[in-house]
Parts: C-alpha cells; structure tokens; sequence
C-alpha cells in the first residue's frame, strides 16, 4: 500500500484528524474536483426535478424520471465494480466524467433553445446515470489506494462532506440559475464543473492499479463479488437495510419538488431552501464522520440512525410549516448521511482488496439505483393518495424493517 502513493503521502496527520486525508497530494486534487463537481452535480439534481413537474404538473414523471437514473445502475453498476478491479481506476473517472460533461452541455444547449422535451429530459438523465454507473466504484475503490489505512475512514468521511457541502451550495445556486439565467443555464453551469474533477485525477501521480485487463472475463468475478456477499450475514444485512433505506425513505428528495409547490405553497426558491436544509444537515454528518474516524458500536449507531432517518421523515410528511419542514429535512439529511457514510466504511474496511471494487459497486448499485426506482414507487404511490401520505407510509416500513434487523442479525449491532 505505501509505494502506491510514494512520497504523496509524506506527512499525512492521523486518522482521526478531520482533514487528515487532505495532506496527501493526489487525496487533495481528487477531493477539490469533486466540491466543484458536486456543486454542479446538485445544480442539475434540482434543476431536473423542476424542469420535469414544470412540464408535467405529475408526481408521476417525477417517478419516471426516477426510473430514468436508476435503470442505467442495475444494468452496469456491476460491471463498473469489475472494471474497476481490472484496469486503472483513474481512466475509467476520466472517460466517465468526460461522457457525463457531454450529456449535460446537451442537455442545457436542448433547454435553452426550448427544443427539450420531457423525453429529451429523461433520455439524457438516463445516459448520465450510466456513466455515473462506472464513476462511481471507480472512485470509491481508488481512495483506499491515495491514502494510508488509518486515513480510510477520515477520507471517506471528507468524500461524503464534498457530496453534500456542495448539496448546501448547488440547490440554492441551481434555484437561482433557474430565476434568473433559466433551466439551461443549470445544466451547462453542471457540464462546466465536470472540467474540475477530470483535471484533478489527470494531474494525480499514483501509479496505476494492477489487474488482468477487461480481455479475462467479466461475469465469472462478478459472481465473485456477490458470492462473497450473500455469504457473510453482518455484510448481506447491512446491504439489504441499505436497499430497503434507499427504496422508500431517501426517495423523498426526489419529491422535493411536490412539497414545495403542492405541499408548503412554494416556488423554485422554496425547494433551493428545502434541498438546501437537506444539504447543511447532511454535511454536519460527513464531517462528524471524518472527526470521528473509527468509533465503538458503529453496528448499533448505523441502526440508530435509520430508524432516526425514517422518524424525520414522517414528522416531514405531516408538516404544512416550511420553516419546520426545513428543519426536519436538515434532520433526515443528516441522520441519512451519517447512516449511510458509516455503512460504506465498514464495506470499504471489511471487503478484501480484491474484491472491494464489487461489493462497492453493489453499495453504488443500491444507493444509485433504488433510491430513484424507489422515486418512481413513491411518486405513483404520491399521484394515487398524496404525497405526504406514500411518504410517512415508505419511513413507517423502513422503521419496521430496521428494528427486525436489529432483533433478528444481533451481529449488526456489534460491528465496530
């Protein structure tokens, strides 16, 4: 592990330091890119959201478009884990977040000459989510590499802070592209932020992963990496808790858009503040995580958390207040965050090397794939018996389920 980052790494703080990770050079470029990506990567999330219901008028769409982003990552989130344990991580981000620039710089180009369609919409939402499909686990696998072992978690903490700081900065700055500039100004400000990321890992020195190369065969270390899931219970539940917490509680972002309009009596401006809110609580918990580093009873905290996630959320479902619907949103960003933050870390920590690339790509799968399929369950659920309602009904399950877990895999409450 330490020649792979070579001289990159002289100096690196202690674990538990909040940006210890950020001392080593190639950690740092990685890091920096994703801020300024992130923050146009929200941009869009918001700006698509609107686009689609201002279209529409449908919780449907807003489903469909769910379904849009989520198909791509159950077809090759997959295989994006198997590539990235067999060629070079950094060019398969490289040629991903290129794809993703491109797919945005259109779609922004189709809106601000008003040809886009709700399908122009959907079409490219769906081909950005397949090269997110191989990003994803490219990224997430390579940080093992960038930095030493006991900085892991620390670096995992700060990637979540770079995600969701950005959540607080990009929904406000994508409701204001929206007022002022327009939708397509949104999409083109995301295509713009792609360039930060791709320089970042052009300009990293770490040598290149090891691995056989595309030409050994796919499907065989795919059933690898599944295998070795469904083998080992504590794994196999805290991915299932992770698929269930993402089918029907973290959908509700997605649904922002109904809330604030329909719900609360909002505009653009009031959904900016709700994701917004969503975004402050979420980064207090990435950066908790990075402080923390390795703590006890990280089982029973994950557990805690999701059932705190789902009690959010039903308290949000039932607000008519946007000033304590704000709150409870920054709550269940939080509460989502941290549970999900501390779920990767121990995958990324109990996963042999090997294999890491897979089940992270499994991790990616879920998170990336049902929370927009769960989008769509939702949203016809939300057309059906109202939103607030398919809302409060998705976290009662979820708290359900968590407390089944706890009962039935007692192993989940004593990972540390």
């Amino acid at each position: 592990m330490a020649t792979r980052a070579g001289s990159s790494r002289a100096g690196a703080g202690a674990g538990t330091r909040m940006f210890g990770a950020l001392q080593v050079r190639d950690y740092r470029l990685l890091w920096i890119g994703l801020v300024i990506s992130n923050v146009g990567s929200w941009m869009q999330l918001i700006a698509l959201g609107w686009h689609v219901y201002l279209l529409t008028s449908s919780p449907f769409y807003l489903g469909l478009l769910g379904l849009a982003r989520a198909l791509p990552v159950f077809v090759f989130s997959l295989l994006g884990g198997v590539l990235a344990d067999r060629v070079d991580r950094r060019q398969v981000m490289l040629a991903a977040n290129t794809a993703s620039l491109v797919f945005a710089g259109l779609l922004g180009l189709l809106t601000a000459t008003g040809v886009a369609t709700v399908w122009h919409v959907l079409a490219l939402a769906l081909l950005a989510a397949a090269a997110a499909s191989f990003e994803v686990p490219a990224r997430q696998s390579l940080m093992p590499e960038l930095v030493p072992k006991e900085q892991v978690v620390n670096a995992i903490g700060l990637n979540s802070a770079a995600f969701n700081g950005a959540g607080i900065i990009g929904p406000a700055l994508g409701a204001l592209a929206i007022d002022w500039l327009g939708i397509g100004a949104a999409y083109l400000l995301n295509s713009i932020s792609f360039l930060a990321v791709i320089l970042g890992v052009w300009l990293m020195r770490t040598p290149r992963s090891g691995g056989a190369g595309v030409g050994a065969g796919m499907f065989g270390p795919l059933l690898e990496g599944l295998r070795y899931v469904r083998r080992t219970t504590t794994v196999l539940a805290l991915v299932l808790t992770v698929a269930v917490v993402s089918l029907l509680c973290r959908p509700y972002t997605q649904l922002m858009p109904a809330f604030a309009r329909d719900v609360l009596g909002g505009d653009a401006s009031s959904l900016g503040l709700l994701m917004a809110a969503s975004g402050v609580g979420a980064f207090g918990a990435s950066l908790l995580v990075a402080y923390l580093g390795s703590f006890r009873r990280r089982g029973l905290v994950l557990l805690a958390m999701a059932g705190l996630f789902a009690l959010a959320l039903l308290a949000f479902a039932v607000s008519r207040w946007m000033l304590l619907s704000a709150l409870l949103s920054g709550l269940a960003g939080f509460a989502s965050t941290f549970y999900l933050s501390t779920t990767n870390t121990m995958l990324q920590l109990t996963a042999p090397p090997g294999l890491r690339g897979r089940v992270i790509s499994l991790y990616a799968l879920i998170v990336m794939g049902l929370m927009p399929l769960g989008t769509l369950v939702l949203g016809s659920l939300g057309d059906a018996l109202g939103v607030p309602l398919a809302v409060a009904l998705g976290s009662a399950i979820v708290l359900l389920w968590v407390g089944g877990v706890a009962l039935a895999v007692p192993g989940v409450k004593l990972l540390e």
